[in-house]
């Protein structure tokens, strides 16, 4: 009785939105059903979904993985690629079962931390549009669709479902935390704007600076740090970036307990974000850029 009323007390506690998302979440697991990932022959450049995710974060993976397969717009591809660290006898069958429908698993050799989500799908498809997302997130069935239709809008630029705003402070970039979370300048491409990976980015083909983007040394200089890193790329190649619909922000979840085996608490609590962007100022003198830029 008294672990039954402790439950029930717990419960009134939760919010509406805990609630709610706690449903959501129980009904993802529960699905069994979806559409086919196929190429469609009539679109190009094609549409390339790719996430990498690690064995702590295999148990949750296919909470992600359905979320996407659940899109109203399907991708031509969707590619999880895994470090030759990982085997694949510890995947769990929830994602193993989602091969059968269009699911990719690729492994490889350079274990990059975060920027194995792009830098092998940008290296495999050049000519064709990526998409990269986080395996902590259950996202909108509508990312696809409003990443999509906002890059034909702005075909020159990276576009983002969610973004942080660059804050400085004396021509220099002021602390991380002092900058402005999740933007609302929704439809304005902007230098001064952070995509961050959590919310799902779009990148066009040919449009980033391939020798920097692919440079293995920065890389690994930056390694926990993919979203900096790929801003930096963004800046040297003159390339701003644009919020789509923020209606798919609403409707994304993050999948309970990630974050405590995520980059999060060593990037943001432990100043992490701030050592590199004195780093990446000190290489590229990239507070100046943003600033000098017509956007």
């Amino acid at each position: 009785m008294v672990n039954l009323i402790q439950k029930v007390g717990h419960a009134v506690k939760q919010s509406p939105k805990t609630i709610k998302n706690a449903f959501i979440i129980s009904n993802v697991k529960r699905q069994t059903n979806f559409r086919t990932i196929t190429v469609n022959k009539n679109r190009n450049p094609k549409l390339i979904v790719s996430l990498t995710s690690y064995k702590k974060r295999f148990p949750t993976l296919a909470l992600c993985l359905k979320s996407l397969l659940k899109q109203t717009l399907l991708p031509d591809r969707m590619v999880l690629y895994l470090s030759n660290n990982e085997k694949e006898e510890d995947l769990p069958s929830a994602v193993k079962d989602l091969q059968k429908y269009g699911l990719e698993i690729k492994f490889v050799d350079l274990d990059l931390k975060p920027h194995k989500k792009y830098y092998y799908a940008m290296k495999e498809f050049p000519d064709d549009i990526v998409i990269t997302v986080d395996d902590d997130m259950i996202y909108s069935k509508n990312l696809v669709k409003e990443l999509y239709r906002m890059h034909l809008e702005y075909p020159n630029c990276v576009v983002a479902g969610r973004a942080h705003e660059i804050i400085f402070n004396n021509n220099n970039f002021e602390m991380y935390k002092k900058w402005i979370f999740s933007s609302s300048m929704v439809g304005i491409p902007s230098m001064k704007l952070l995509a961050t990976g959590v919310g799902g980015v779009l990148y066009p083909p040919h449009i980033l600076n391939t020798k920097l983007l692919f440079d293995l040394t920065s890389i690994k200089k930056y390694l926990t740090v993919d979203d900096l890193w790929l801003k930096t790329v963004e800046v040297i190649s003159n390339v701003p970036v644009v919020i789509c619909n923020q209606q798919i922000e609403k409707h994304r979840i993050e999948i309970p307990n990630t974050e405590k085996v995520g980059l999060f608490n060593l990037n943001l609590t432990e100043n992490k974000n701030d050592l590199n962007l004195k780093e990446l100022q000190k290489d590229y003198k990239l507070a100046k850029r943003i600033l000098n830029s017509k956007c």
